[in-house]
C-alpha cells in the first residue's frame, strides 16, 4: 500500500481508534491499586459462645463486631418483644430454645423480677428437656436465684427451657407474669461467682487481636485468595493450666473434594508466648477459623496476638523462608 494510502483521513482515523485504546488500557494497567490483603477478623463475621454464657434478653444491646451465643429463641406467644430492661413472661409454659456447642452445665442463674399488683406471682417452676429443675420462690423486685439442673438435662444441641407459673396457670388470656433480665448457665454447682458484668471476649479488629476472659469456642469466617500461603499467629495462656486447639477448615467441613480440615493443639508455654503457622498455600475461597479453648481453674484470659494472613513467596514465584 502506498504511502499517500495510508495518509487518507480513515486508514488514519483507524490508526488513532488503536493507539488510543492502547493507551488507557496502559494508563488503567498502571493506576489499578491492588486490594487490600484479607483479614481473619472482620465486624459481624465472628461469634463467641462461652462454655458458661451468660444470656442478655435486654433488647438494644451494645454492638460490639462480635456475636454472643448462644441467641435465645422465644417459642410461643407467651413472651412480650424484648424491651431495655428484658422480656415479659406473659404466662404459664413459656417456652425458650438454647443451641449449645457444649452441655453439661450444672447451674441456671436467673435475673428477674415477678408481676406485681393485686394477684402477684410468687414462684416459677423451670424443666430442661422435659427435666424437672424444681420451683423457686420469688420476693418482689429485682433479683437472682438459682436452680440446679440434674446431670445430662442441658445438651449439646437444641434445648428447650420451659417456665411454669402456677399463679397464672388459670388465667383466661395472656399477661405479665414474669420480667426476665438475663440467664447464666454455669457447670459447677459450688460456683458463685457474678460474671454477668464482665465481657467474655474482647477483638480489636484494628489490630486483628482478641482477648478471652471466659473459656469457650469463638468461629470467624474468612477469605483466602492466590496472595495467601499462611496464617500466623501468637497466642498466651494467663493460667499454667489452659488448653485448646484451633481449628481451620471449610465452612461445610472436610470430605471428597474438599479440603482437610488443619488442627493445631495450643499449649501453655513456659515462656509466655507461642507462635503458631497453618498452612494454606494453594487453598482458595472461603474457610473458617475456630478456637476452642478448655474450661480453667482460676481467674485468667487467653490471648491471640496478631493473627495475620501472609505471603511466603518471592517475586519470581518460588518459596521464601519468612521468618516467624
Amino acid at each position: 500500500m502506498a504511502l499517500r494510502q495510508l495518509l487518507r483521513p480513515l486508514p488514519l482515523l483507524i490508526a488513532f481508534v488503536f493507539v488510543a485504546v492502547g493507551v488507557v488500557d496502559l494508563v488503567q494497567t498502571l493506576c489499578e491499586v491492588e486490594p487490600p490483603p484479607p483479614v481473619v477478623l472482620e465486624p459481624g463475621s465472628v461469634q463467641y459462645q462461652p462454655w458458661e454464657p451468660v444470656i442478655d434478653l435486654r433488647g438494644g444491646s451494645r454492638e460490639t463486631g462480635v456475636e454472643l451465643l448462644p441467641v435465645p429463641v422465644l417459642t410461643g406467644p407467651l413472651w412480650s418483644p424484648a424491651g431495655p430492661s428484658g422480656i415479659w413472661l406473659l404466662g404459664d409454659g413459656g417456652e425458650i430454645g438454647l443451641d449449645l456447642f457444649r452441655g453439661g452445665q450444672r447451674v441456671m442463674v436467673f435475673e428477674g423480677r415477678p408481676a406485681a399488683g393485686r394477684r402477684p406471682v410468687r414462684s416459677v417452676g423451670v424443666s430442661v428437656n422435659g427435666v424437672d429443675c424444681g420451683t423457686s420462690k420469688l420476693r418482689q423486685g429485682w433479683q437472682r436465684w438459682r436452680m440446679t439442673v440434674p446431670d445430662g438435662a442441658l445438651r449439646a444441641g437444641v434445648n428447650q427451657v420451659i417456665f411454669r407459673v402456677p399463679d397464672r396457670r388459670q388465667a383466661l388470656r395472656p399477661r405479665r407474669a414474669l420480667q426476665l433480665r438475663q440467664i447464666e448457665l454455669r457447670l459447677e454447682e459450688g460456683d458463685v461467682e457474678d460474671r454477668s458484668s464482665t465481657e467474655p471476649v474482647t477483638v480489636d479488629f484494628g489490630a486483628q487481636r482478641l482477648v478471652l476472659r471466659s473459656p469457650g469456642v469463638f468461629e470467624a469466617r474468612f477469605t483466602v485468595d492466590d496472595r495467601v500461603d499462611a496464617l500466623r499467629t501468637k497466642y498466651r495462656f494467663r493460667s499454667p493450666g489452659g488448653s485448646g486447639e484451633i481449628t481451620v477448615s471449610r465452612p461445610q467441613g472436610g470430605g471428597i473434594g474438599r479440603d482437610a480440615p488443619v488442627r493445631c493443639v495450643l499449649i501453655p508455654s513456659a515462656t509466655g508466648v507461642e507462635r503458631l503457622r497453618i498452612p494454606l498455600h494453594g487453598r482458595r475461597g472461603e474457610f473458617v477459623f475456630r478456637l476452642q479453648v478448655e474450661p480453667w481453674s482460676d481467674q485468667s484470659r487467653f490471648e491471640i496476638r496478631a493473627l495475620e494472613l501472609v505471603t511466603e513467596r518471592n517475586r519470581s514465584g518460588s518459596e521464601g523462608r519468612h521468618p516467624d
